[in-house]
Order: structure tokens, then sequence, then C-alpha cells
């Protein structure tokens, strides 16, 4: 763009020089025909020269004056394109040179833009990062806290009470033969416990192996354990299906023999398919006191005793 239009104004300017040179330094054209047509039709007359002394003073004083340009010449009739020329040729260069400094401003301009995109983009790429990098941060520590959140708010059973039922119409030698037991849990998280199955075994010998607990017993559907209550397990679902012979009561009697209760409760909770296990173990630590107190102790639960149920 820029070539062409200097181009154009290169053809102006030399249009411009053309028309001066058409201008006459000694008169017009015509005034020269009708001169020579004037000496060819009129016969020059004799001329008497007179010298005298003043006339060649005059003389010499003619030939030292210099002479005048035709200045009026340029306003005849034959230079009236040429001036028209002129005209158009002024025009064209001050357009010319106004579009020349319109693209320069706009390339300027142009290049101002270009150079404001680059540092905001580097700029804004900086703030995107930065944000990325703080809304990384914010989502590690939002897992972080969910995850200690749903640590605490997973239901969690613990034994809060195991001991024997009371039975005042039986005495102890009964009880031991065909213990009935009070076994409460209570929810120390922070959501529902849903309780799937129990199983409990009774022994006076060696720990139970996985044979040797009675089946699982389910509960009925919709048992739940809220957050920081307590449930009274079904005596039907931790009864002694079989009972202790009289040796082996008289052998728990006289301390010659240990009495252990191991059991397992599953359950569940409101997150999920996952299941929890409670396994507990408790051994007859003896008798106390003239009614025959009875308190108990934790033992081993051994590893039996967190079998799956079918």
């Amino acid at each position: 763009m820029l070539k062409r239009l200097a181009i154009l104004g290169l053809l102006c300017f030399g249009l411009v020089g053309g028309a001066w040179s058409q201008v006459p330094g000694g008169g017009s054209q015509q005034d020269k025909n009708a001169q020579e047509e004037q000496k060819t039709a009129q016969p020059p007359k004799p001329v008497v020269a007179i010298e005298s002394q003043h006339g060649a003073n005059n003389q010499e004083q003619a030939s030292e004056k210099p002479a005048k340009y035709p200045w009026g010449e340029l306003l005849a009739p034959a230079n009236v394109p040429n001036w028209f020329l002129v005209v158009v040729g002024g025009v064209t260069g001050w357009f010319v040179y106004k579009t020349l400094r319109a693209i320069k401003k706009q390339a300027d301009i142009m290049e101002t833009q270009a150079n404001d995109a680059r540092e905001s983009g580097a700029e804004a790429t900086k703030i995107a990062l930065a944000t990325a990098q703080a809304a990384q941060k914010a989502a590690d520590a939002a897992e972080i806290s969910a995850k200690a959140a749903m640590g605490v708010a997973v239901p969690t059973l613990m034994i809060s009470e195991f001991e024997f039922a009371a039975r005042p119409d039986k005495t102890l030698e009964e009880i031991l033969r065909h213990p009935p037991m009070t076994i409460t849990v209570k929810n120390y998280g922070q959501s529902p416990a849903i309780l799937k199955f129990v199983a409990v075994k009774y022994t006076c010998g060696k720990p139970p192996t996985e044979a040797d607990f009675d089946p699982p017993s389910p509960f009925d559907v919709g048992t739940v354990v809220e957050s920081a209550k307590t449930l009274t397990l079904p005596e039907i679902a931790i009864c002694m299906w079989g009972m202790f012979s009289a040796d082996e009561v008289q052998a728990i009697m006289a301390g010659e023999k240990y009495m252990t209760v191991y059991g397992t409760i599953w359950y569940g909770d409101v997150f999920g398919p996952a299941i929890h296990k409670l396994s507990f173990s408790k051994g007859l630590g003896g008798f106390s006191g003239e009614e025959g107190g009875i308190y108990w102790a934790d033992t081993a639960i051994p590893d039996s005793a967190g079998y799956d149920p079918d």
C-alpha cells in the first residue's frame, strides 16, 4: 500500500515539473509568429545612424539593464491546463501525506495493542496459574477435612454393658448352667449404625474356632443404633444353645475353669455398602461378696472370632 502511494506521488510531481517547462521565457508562441509575418511583409527601411556621444551612452545603459521575466505570460490561456495540473498535484500530494500519516498512526496503535495484549496475556496466565494452584490446595484441604469428618461420622459400636441378666428366682448354679446375658452396645460415631448380624459363643475351655460358633443371627430389618444412643441386643440372638454340664458349672464356681463369652456384631452405615465389625471377648473374672457378685474382664479375642457370616 505504501509503495503504491509513493509511486502515485512521484507521478503527480512529475506532471507538475512538466507543466512548468511549458511556460515561455521570451513571449508567447503566437507573438513570435506574428512578428515573423510582419518581418516578411514589410521590408526593412533604411535607418540613418546618427552618431552621438549621448546616444552611445544610452545604448550602453540599455544593454546593461537585465531583461525582465514575462510573469504576465504565466496567466495566458495556454498555461491554464498547467496550473490545473499543479493544483491537482498539490492536492494529491497532500492526500498522500495525510494517508501516510494515518497509516503510520494506525500501525503504532496496532503495535501498542499487540504489546498490551501480550502483557495482558502473560499476566492473565500468571493469575490463572495462581488461581488453579490455590483451587488445588483448597480441594486437597477439603478432601483431608472430608476424610477426617468421615472418620468421625462413621458409626463406631462399643460394648457399654455386659452382665448376667437378673434372675431373682434362680440360683447361681442355675444361671451358670444356662447363662442369660444382657449385652448392650453404644454408638460413639456421628451417624447411625445399621445392625446386620450377631454371633456369640460360650465356652469354659479353649477359645472357640470358627466351626465352634453358632450360625450368625440376623437382626430385623431397620434395626439401627443412632449416634450416641445405646441398644440392648435381643436375648434370643445371644442365648446359649448348648448348656454347660453340672461338672463344668462346679469347675467354674470353684475357679478351676473360666467361662468366656466371644462374639461379633456386623453393622453398616449410611455412606455406602461397607460393613463394620465389633468383636468382643469377656471372661468371668470371679465372684465377690456374700451375695455372689460377679465381675467380667476383657480377654484376648481369637482370630476366628472375627469370621464373616455366610
